[in-house]
């Protein structure tokens, strides 16, 4: 297991393994990070990973990567759109961000979008699921279980991570959210 690192600023994606299966997920995202040349790190949270890739790797290649190998031990990978820092930043500013980002998003996401959240830690004193579900509806993104897209948030002990995209399969039992 990787020693735990504080979090970057911002990912390039985030894994989740499925439960039981860590050290074989870890495995998994260690493949996809040689190939694209880039580092897994852990988290204080058990099964949760993210990818720090370099600032040359688009986000294409990243997804491109990913469909091509099949997991079997992850249930979750999202590409990271982009992040709020927690740091330094009162509950008030933090959902300020998300709602602005949310604004611009509704403009261009086709709707109806699943709503998929894991807040951990320091990011559930700023946002809860009732309150992403309120802003997305007041910017007229409505919410579907069965939807195609998803919006994915999650939320580390320093960040909140927002990631949106189609819905497709990384492996058994997998989801991957990308482009």
């Amino acid at each position: 297991m990787p020693a735990e690192r504080s979090v970057p600023l911002c990912p390039t994606a985030i894994i989740i393994s499925k439960p039981k299966r860590i050290q074989w997920c870890l495995e998994e995202a260690w493949d996809i990070a040689s190939y694209l040349g880039a580092e897994v790190h852990s988290t204080p949270y058990d099964g949760v990973f993210y990818l720090a890739a370099g600032i040359g790797i688009r986000r294409e290649e990243l997804l491109n990567a990913i469909r091509t190998y099949k997991f079997s031990f992850a249930s979750r990978l999202v590409i990271v759109n982009t992040c709020i820092s927690l740091e330094n930043k009162d509950s008030n500013a933090v959902i300020t961000e998300f709602s602005e980002y949310i604004e611009k998003l509704s403009e261009s996401i086709p709707t109806p979008v699943r709503l998929i959240s894991s807040l951990r830690g320091k990011s559930k004193q700023f946002l809860n699921d009732s309150l992403i579900n309120n802003i997305l509806l007041k910017n007229n993104i409505k919410i579907h279980r069965k939807s195609g897209y998803a919006i994915d948030v999650e939320g580390l002990d320093d960040f909140i991570s927002i990631s949106w995209g189609k819905i497709m399969s990384c492996g058994y039992r997998c989801i991957l959210i990308g482009i």
